[in-house]
């Protein structure tokens, strides 16, 4: 039996070691190419599908699974307009370090070490919540919807 675990773990490392030996120019190259994959695979509107379930469900479904709204307002009507918004926070992205040098007779060692790159990204998903004044909600509208922890698209990635 083969431990899937196990392999991907190999992959990676594999992955890591070709990066590792790679040119600054090629490295930007391989992140590109590499960005242009994951674009595809979430979008807000993904998120937007997901989340179509809540058509015509009381908002207060959406609030029991996803967290209370920030603001609400009512109409003259009684439509109500609720914002949503998840928890935002900071993911790091890695920086590199080229390392170029010797090891000397005696184990000392020589060279420089240049670092570059490494930066956060703000991560957040907030929508706009359409209600009627039964609070049966109408319709549902990304206003935010940043890069995820794990996927492209950060509604995609939390809103049940």
């Amino acid at each position: 039996m083969v431990n899937t675990f196990k392999v991907s773990q190999i992959f990676v490392h594999e992955i890591y070691v070709l990066l590792c030996k790679l040119d600054f120019r090629m490295k930007k190259i391989f992140w590109g190419l590499a960005l242009l994959v994951l674009v595809g695979c979430s979008t807000t509107q993904d998120a937007m599908n997901k989340i179509s379930h809540y058509n015509g469900r009381s908002a207060d479904d959406f609030f029991r699974n996803n967290g209370m709204p920030l603001q609400a307002y009512k109409f003259d009507k009684g439509d109500r307009m609720y914002r949503w918004s998840s928890v935002a926070h900071s993911v790091v992205m890695p920086g590199f370090t080229n390392y170029s040098g010797s090891v000397g007779p005696f184990g000392q060692v020589t060279g420089s070490a240049v670092t570059s790159g490494g930066f956060a990204i703000n991560v957040q998903c907030v929508v706009d919540i359409h209600a009627d004044s039964n609070n049966k909600i109408l319709k549902i509208t990304p206003v935010v919807d940043t890069w995820g922890d794990w996927e492209t698209s950060r509604c995609n990635e939390i809103l049940k």
